[in-house]
């Protein structure tokens, strides 16, 4: 109507619904009709993971799509001369998007009391009553810490403790399309990670370059906990890695793809 370019920014899928390993909700049905009705009208498409991309590529073939990765914030990088044995999670204790669970299944084979879990982000007494009683359930009480939602300074004194970071995602649909947010976190302090192996992760490292990607079963993960703690020089070699990585993706980096991206002939045709 006002003879404006329009570009919609995407942090799901909704085209179709058949995609989705869930029973769509009436705000679900909802998102399916709006993205329907108004994204064949837009002049572009700007998603936050390739995976994401790719969808709108095959479902809207004459519309530009672009992938934009989503910004980070550095954090204070930790040069370590050698291992804390400290895995740490930071963000949701949900089990049908983090089942935790199993990689404290994979910690429990172990039998090196020296390797201890951080996990931050329980939003109540429930979520943290479950957490605990899992410890002491797989007789990993005394190696696991268990704090609430933290922010600030106490966030930051937790992540100076963590050597690897923890990113395990359910294989759900949303999850692997979307960018890996928790895989960032770790990015912003060039923290070598373990993560679950899924297409938005994978698009964007490889396995043993700045972390280990592995399956969501506790026998795999058991696996990838006893290898990064294997080789300190390559555990070093990843965190240089992701350092490097990290110089890439900020915030001014992301406007700045957009910016060229909409002041190029393709994507900025109306």
């Amino acid at each position: 109507l006002k003879n404006m370019r329009i570009y919609f920014e995407s942090h799901d899928f909704w085209t179709d619904p058949s995609l989705r390993d869930e029973k769509l909700t009436p705000s679900k049905r909802r998102a399916v009709r709006l993205e329907r009705k108004w994204v064949p009208n837009v002049d572009g498409i700007i998603c936050v993971s390739e995976p994401q991309a790719q969808l709108y590529r095959q479902y809207y073939p004459g519309h530009p799509v672009l992938t934009a990765l989503p910004g980070i914030k550095p954090s204070p990088v930790r040069r370590r001369k050698g291992f804390s044995y400290t895995l740490g999670y930071i963000g949701s204790f949900t089990l049908g998007k983090y089942p935790l669970n199993i990689v404290m299944k994979g910690l429990s084979r172990i039998n090196h009391p020296c390797i201890r879990l951080i996990c931050a982000g329980a939003k109540n007494e429930k979520e943290m009553e479950y957490m605990l009683g899992e410890t002491k359930r797989l007789g990993i009480a005394d190696r696991v810490e268990v704090y609430g939602w933290v922010t600030g300074e106490e966030l930051e004194q937790l992540k100076a403790h963590i050597d690897v970071g923890v990113a395990i995602l359910s294989n759900t649909f949303l999850n692997r399309i979307a960018s890996p947010l928790k895989v960032f976190e770790y990015l912003s302090s060039a923290t070598p990670f373990i993560a679950t192996s899924l297409e938005g992760i994978k698009a964007i490292i490889k396995d043993g370059e700045q972390g280990l990607l592995t399956e969501n079963t506790p026998d795999a993960w058991e696996h990838a906990i006893r290898t990064i703690y294997t080789d300190f020089s390559n555990y070093q070699r990843m965190a240089d890695k992701w350092l490097s990585m990290a110089s890439t993706l900020g915030w001014e980096q992301r406007a700045r793809v957009i910016i060229d991206a909409m002041n190029s002939g393709i994507f900025a045709a109306a």
